[in-house]
């Protein structure tokens, strides 16, 4: 698809940090309360584009990660330094993210989020989502660390990367893989680098903000033992896994993914109501 008519990048909004780097950022804006969302390794803030329009009722603020798609390099990026980015994003915006929303690696960047408390009443919703994904020795990955050049859309890799049960647009996969190989390789790199390093599950009981956990039972990449070691170390954790979903559960089933962090929340109030009588 051109340039021209890719409407999702065209409408994108640089931020300037208070590091000098910039983040773009796309913001629905409206009267919503604030839902910020986190996308995965290698993506950009397109990865939340089937779900975005069953998710109205939000006012949406979805970056592109320091390194990703049309924000910044940063080659220092860690979990602190990007929640630091992000809380720079609201205060530029002029909101506080009431909901959280992270998709694999993008899942611990909510982790953290919580952990610090950076937001009050916070509830968080992980898609694919791990504490600790230790991805060192993973076969399959073996591709990205003998990246040494700029990586082609062509690449047989790209392919099998965005693999998954579900039949994907061919369109949306076309323009997922062009952001993809706008990334820098040291990026690419430093990525996945510190996937390999982070560990937050000795972190989890800090956590108190309620979080929902939504994983496909087909995730060739964080699968259940990923799965079940958030929902241990969690107080007010809740688990749901679909049938026949990989690792992208927001792209495969978008409207159900939706339906079910509606619903989550509609019963965080019900509860809170009761509990308040």
């Amino acid at each position: 698809m051109p340039q021209a008519k890719d409407a999702w990048r065209r409408g994108k909004q640089q931020i300037r940090l208070p590091s000098g780097r910039h983040l773009a950022v796309v913001d629905t804006k409206g009267d919503g309360a604030t839902a910020l969302l986190l996308h995965g390794y290698t993506d950009t803030s397109r990865s939340y584009q089937a779900i975005a329009r069953y998710l109205g009722g939000f006012r949406l603020v979805i970056p592109d990660l320091p390194g990703h798609g049309d924000s910044a390099e940063d080659s220092e990026a860690d979990l602190l330094t990007i929640v630091e980015d992000l809380t720079a994003i609201a205060d530029h915006l002029d909101c506080a993210p009431s909901l959280v929303i992270g998709h694999s690696f993008g899942s611990l960047v909510a982790l953290e989020i919580a952990r610090q408390k950076t937001w009050s009443d916070l509830k968080i919703v992980t898609l694919a989502g791990s504490p600790c994904p230790n991805l060192t020795g993973l076969q399959a990955l073996d591709p990205i660390r003998r990246f040494g050049d700029a990586v082609e859309v062509a690449d047989p890799f790209l392919t099998h990367w965005y693999s998954g049960p579900v039949a994907l647009d061919p369109q949306f996969l076309a323009l997922v893989k062009a952001d993809a190989v706008r990334m820098p390789v040291g990026t690419w790199h430093h990525y996945l680098d510190l996937l390999e390093k982070v560990d937050l599950r000795s972190k989890l009981e800090e956590i108190e903000a309620p979080l929902l956990s939504i994983a496909g039972d087909r995730d060739q990449l964080f699968g259940a033992r990923h799965v079940d070691a958030l929902g241990h170390g969690l107080r007010r954790g809740h688990d749901i896994r679909l049938r026949g979903v990989g690792h992208n559960p927001h792209w495969e089933a978008p409207q159900q993914v939706a339906t079910i962090i509606t619903d989550w929340l509609d019963a965080l109030v019900r509860d809170r109501d009761r509990a308040l009588r």
